[in-house]
């Protein structure tokens, strides 16, 4: 399968993030984005140094926990929503299937 191959070709240089979009009808409009740093990388001083990583920015927070703090900040800012949706992988374990406003 080619595209396994050009996966793995990218896993030093790719970049995962999750994202908070509020949707109405067929209107979409991004309110939050976090950049997901692999826990690998924050040990990794060369790595976050090329980068231009701050050191007090490379706390590992899981993909999860993004996301549930961009929920809370969302309440917090009053933006009203009754659904969230999650990808697959955030389902599996996580706190945000069960997290409620």
């Amino acid at each position: 399968m080619p595209f396994k191959g050009f996966q793995r070709r990218l896993t030093r240089i790719w970049q995962a993030g999750v994202f908070a979009t509020l949707c109405r009808g067929d209107m979409a409009t991004l309110i939050d984005a976090r950049l997901y740093l692999p826990e690998a990388w924050r040990n990794d001083d060369e790595r976050c140094r090329k980068a231009a990583i701050p050191e007090d920015k490379r706390l590992f927070q899981s993909k999860t926990q993004l996301a549930l703090a961009m929920l809370k900040i969302a309440q917090q800012r009053g933006i009203q929503f009754g659904y969230v949706g999650i990808g697959r992988r955030l389902q599996q374990g996580t706190g945000v299937s069960a997290w409620r406003r």
